[in-house]
């Protein structure tokens, strides 16, 4: 990473590297105040388009929107209570908010997931 922003051509990061920082981050003792961070789905502004869905409430995720980029990355609670870290990044797309649909589809396939536990 050259700069914060995400706009220097140095920058690189997969979406592994951002599912590892979640997965260091929900084991961190500054857990709860990090996750706090995250928007929710349903609720503030760049999250609002999930409102209804059963992401709603669920799902938190930083969302991130550049000229023919658009990524999300979060953690998702599904209907059987299991948690899930993603991390979509999408890159040279046609349209953003094609980009970002997609990104709510799968945000809200994944808190719909019903699975019984096994013991």
């Amino acid at each position: 990473v050259r700069d914060g922003s995400g706009l220097s051509v140095g920058n690189h990061a997969s979406a592994g590297v951002f599912v590892r920082t979640l997965e260091y981050m929900s084991t961190s003792p500054f857990r709860e105040q990090y996750f706090n961070t995250l928007p929710q789905a349903g609720t503030r502004r760049e999250m609002r388009r999930m409102s209804g869905s059963p992401a709603a409430g669920n799902l938190i995720a930083k969302t991130g929107t550049m000229h023919r980029v658009s990524a999300l990355s979060g953690l998702v609670r599904t209907r059987s209570g299991e948690r899930i870290l993603f991390s979509i990044l999408s890159n040279e797309v046609a349209s953003e908010s094609l980009a970002k649909r997609a990104e709510d589809q799968l945000g809200i396939r994944l808190a719909s997931l019903s699975r019984p536990f096994s013991n």
